[in-house]
């Protein structure tokens, strides 16, 4: 039996182009580059996580180009991208297991070794294309990484719960190595006013830097309606 190739591929297929980010390549190229420039930031040290928002580019691009800015002049063999669902509950963890993920500037190749692996791994970690392929907040990380990082090969993962987390990580330990980057899709605290805003995610990062995961943790399920902040970490 002759298959065709074309009819047999795996792709992750754009979903938020020409509304959430320009379809038209040139166009996004031009934007992406923009904001690039402006982001003056430089790095000795090679970042091994970043954080960065996944809104429509429009609200997001100026923070996510200063993310992506600060790993620019690096490379990586593979970028783990990771999220908190945006669409539907997902119990354990959903990882992409296309071969390629489609963006205007092109393909990116995904690892399949990886995905297999944690498959094997732990049977809550699983495939589920329609949430992969639909869920914003791993699309709009696809054009930065394809331009920046043309090369890489991805790893996306939407994890839903707090013992998932626990158990990604633990996945993620047995195959990371210092040449590859961990994205974390986040656009932090809905939707206070900027003094506000800065104060709290200067509070959030905190906890991060100092690896103090469980008061993350309470922070990110705590509210202040009074301030008009529904989350203090999105995701």
């Amino acid at each position: 039996m002759i298959f065709n190739k074309k009819e047999m591929s795996n792709i992750c297929k754009m979903q938020k182009a020409g509304s959430w980010y320009p379809a038209n390549p040139e166009e996004l190229n031009h934007v992406i580059d923009l904001f690039l420039e402006k982001a003056k930031v430089s790095l000795e040290t090679k970042p091994r996580l970043i954080i960065v928002p996944h809104p429509g580019l429009i609200y997001g691009i100026n923070t996510a180009s200063h993310c992506y800015k600060a790993a620019s002049n690096f490379k990586y063999r593979n970028i783990f991208l990771i999220g908190v669902s945006h669409i539907s509950y997902v119990e354990g963890i959903a990882v992409g297991d296309f071969d390629s993920y489609q963006t205007p500037f092109g393909d990116i190749k995904g690892n399949r070794d990886i995905s297999s692996f944690f498959f094997y791994k732990n049977p809550k970690a699983k495939f589920i294309p329609n949430l992969i392929e639909q869920d914003h907040i791993l699309e709009m990380q696809y054009p930065f990484i394809k331009k920046l990082f043309p090369e890489v090969n991805l790893v996306p993962i939407i994890i839903g719960t707090h013992e998932s987390a626990l158990e990604l990580a633990d996945l993620l330990y047995q195959v990371i190595t210092p040449d590859d980057l961990v994205i974390i899709s986040s656009d932090f605290p809905h939707y206070p006013k900027y003094e506000v805003a800065k104060k709290e995610d200067l509070a959030t990062i905190d906890l991060i830097i100092n690896g103090q995961a469980n008061e993350l943790l309470k922070r990110s399920k705590a509210q202040d309606l009074a301030n008009n902040i529904e989350t203090y970490a999105c995701g």
